[in-house]
């Protein structure tokens, strides 16, 4: 009985569903809707399911049971079973800059490294960490609050975390119930409904400036230019070095390489025709020019019309 939830591997055309009384996800290619295969995970009704696609990595969440599983979408086997650190209702999120996954349970946040499938941090802020939380690609950050019912009128704790780090950088107390969380990509802005008070609030994640390394400042006086069917990037070298100049979606899923390989010190230009790795215009929408050396990074959005 393939009922439970339905994930679409964008990568492989193929969709995976759970079942609702065993342990079994069925596959299904999408070019003839015919079955391909039925993986058996060892968790009790999987019931919700995150795609980590820079690993191909399928995380199931079992209703029943202490067991999740993790499935190859390269080759639709069983890589491994996870102790329970998933909440049934919700799927971990997951974090393509990063290629982390969080989840909560309970009190404590959890960090899964998408490569090893282990845990690298757990985090416990102090009271019940609510299920609903968001991704913010665009400053690298999440979202997540807290419920505090100890002290007779309960109060949520909205905390921001810096997926670089996995470190908090903010907190702020509001409200008394979280329902549902969501963002706005274009204007920063993130909602987050509370149902004890029957109110929306709104707040804005803003990215102060970009951070430097005040020993070794690599990039320099970094700025572009949008013309309707190009972007041109200027940028300055310091210290002679490898460089890579990608541009990402907002998801954070790269969509293409600009240039890869050691420059010199010196002013530079490149310029993107707004085209992924097929040459295919890109649609509309917000998208990040990373310019990487080693650890020294600088993100520039541009908004695409």
């Amino acid at each position: 009985m393939l009922s439970r939830f339905v994930l679409w591997d964008s990568i492989g055309n193929k969709v995976y569903c759970g079942s609702a009384w065993s342990d079994a996800v069925t596959v299904i290619n999408c070019e003839n809707d015919s079955v391909i295969k039925v993986i058996r995970t060892g968790a009790s009704t999987p019931c919700q399911a995150t795609y980590a696609y820079k690993q191909r990595k399928i995380y199931i969440v079992g209703e029943w049971g202490p067991r999740e599983a993790v499935i190859c979408a390269k080759g639709d086997t069983l890589i491994k079973n996870l102790n329970k650190f998933f909440y049934d209702e919700f799927p971990p999120i997951y974090n393509p800059l990063e290629d982390k996954l969080y989840a909560s349970i309970g009190d404590s946040l959890y960090v899964i490294d998408c490569v090893t499938d282990s845990i690298i941090k757990v985090i416990v802020p102090g009271d019940d960490i609510n299920e609903v939380m968001c991704f913010l690609p665009w400053s690298n950050r999440l979202y997540f609050t807290t419920t505090n019912y100890k002290e007779g009128n309960s109060f949520n704790t909205l905390y921001v975390l810096d997926c670089r780090n996995d470190s908090i950088i903010s907190s702020l107390r509001f409200g008394e119930g979280v329902f549902w969380m969501a963002t706005n990509p274009l204007t920063g802005q993130v909602y987050i409904s509370d149902f004890c008070e029957s109110t929306l609030y709104v707040f804005r994640d803003e990215i102060i400036g970009i951070e430097e390394n005040t020993e070794r400042k690599f990039f320099q006086k970094s700025r572009l230019y949008s013309y309707q069917d190009k972007i041109i990037i200027y940028y300055s070298i310091i210290i002679p070095s490898l460089v890579e100049i990608s541009i990402y979606d907002l998801y954070g899923r790269r969509i293409k390489k600009l240039y890869s390989g050691d420059v010199k010190k010196g002013e530079y230009k490149i310029i993107w025709d707004k085209t992924d790795y097929s040459g295919r215009k890109v649609s509309s929408g917000i998208y990040f020019i990373i310019l990487n050396k080693e650890n020294s990074k600088e993100r520039l959005k541009v908004i695409i019309y």
